[in-house]
Parts: C-alpha cells; structure tokens; sequence
C-alpha cells in the first residue's frame, strides 16, 4: 500500500520476481554443467537424501498440526524443536528464542483484533 499498489498484485508482482530469479539461476547453472561437461543427473546417496528431506517433512508436520491448533500454541514448539534439531542445547537460548517471537505474534494478533482489522 506504501506504493499505491494493491496488495495482491505486489504479491503477485513479488511471485513473478522469483520465478524469474529461479529460472536464470537454473539457466546459469545449466550453462555452467555444460561447460564443465558435468552429468545433469546423478543419483543421490540415501544418506543425503535424508538430509535434503527432513526440512520438508518438518514444515508438513507442523502444517498438519496447524490446522487443529491455534498457531500461538504451536509456534513455540516449531520453533524450539527447529534450533534443538539445529543443535541448541542450551534450554535458556530454546526458551527465549521460541518465547519472545510467540509473544510478539501473540501481542500483534491482539491488537489487529482490537482495531478491527481481524
């Protein structure tokens, strides 16, 4: 709206941007392939497929669970289980980190609803 612009063409406008980012870094990359006479396929340990996977499986979980919870239930848990996965241990840094945007999240929603825009 900062532009004068309705808000679904800017995300449409946005969407066709990285789309277009999308293709001319597979064209480069595609054109780079060739020049190093690299297979454009080739076969993926199970190992490292795991690893390309999980983030995806991860989303969809909490997707799923998203559409029977209310999202200021689920976001600390999507959070501290994303940075316990990532490898933090400290439970301080899982508290705050997962507290802090949930409340924010939490006071933003009451307030849009205060002012009618929810």
């Amino acid at each position: 709206m900062a532009f004068g612009m309705h808000p679904q063409r800017l995300a449409t406008l946005g969407a066709w941007v990285m789309l277009a980012c999308a293709a001319t870094l597979a064209v480069v990359s595609f054109i780079r392939l060739k020049q190093q006479h690299a297979p454009l396929f080739q076969s993926i340990p199970l190992g490292a497929l795991w690893y390309q996977v999980w983030p995806f499986l991860y989303v969809l979980l909490f997707i799923i669970l998203a559409a029977y919870l209310p999202l200021t239930w689920l976001a600390p848990f999507i959070i501290g289980c994303l940075l316990a996965l990532l490898g933090e241990h400290r439970w301080y840094v899982l508290l705050g980190a997962s507290a802090i945007p949930t409340a924010a999240l939490y006071l933003l929603t009451v307030h849009l609803m205060r002012i009618g825009v929810v």
